[in-house]
């Protein structure tokens, strides 16, 4: 998901294996135990925290003067991809867990002159 200010540009991106997508797309919808939602719901749920979390960035950079605007989030599924931006962009990642489910929150922010 990415972000454009005056200021500042840059992305965050939310990186989990399809399986703690899919415990936290069923823990959000407080789906029945077994039941397994389809990829539209796990994209869906996916993208809504995705848009939290951004958010939330957002917010803390709003507050400190750095104003910007938030793009849709894209869902990539996969294992055969690679993010990468320019090695002059800073990058800070942010690791997670919920049980034996591990994920990363990257922010990549590139500061305008």
């Amino acid at each position: 998901m990415g972000f454009a200010g005056k200021t500042a540009t840059g992305a965050f991106d939310l990186h989990v294996p399809a399986s703690f997508a899919v415990h936290i797309t069923v823990t959000m919808l407080g789906l029945p135990p077994g039941e397994v939602p389809g990829d539209a719901d796990v994209n869906n749920v996916m993208g809504e925290v995705t848009n939290r979390l951004a958010g939330g960035l957002k917010s803390w950079l709003c507050d400190a003067g750095t104003a910007c605007a938030l793009s849709t989030p894209a869902i990539i599924r996969g294992s055969s991809f690679r993010v990468s931006t320019s090695h002059r962009v800073p990058q800070i990642q942010f690791p997670f867990a919920s049980g034996a489910h591990c994920g990363l929150l990257e922010a990549h922010f590139k500061f305008n002159d």
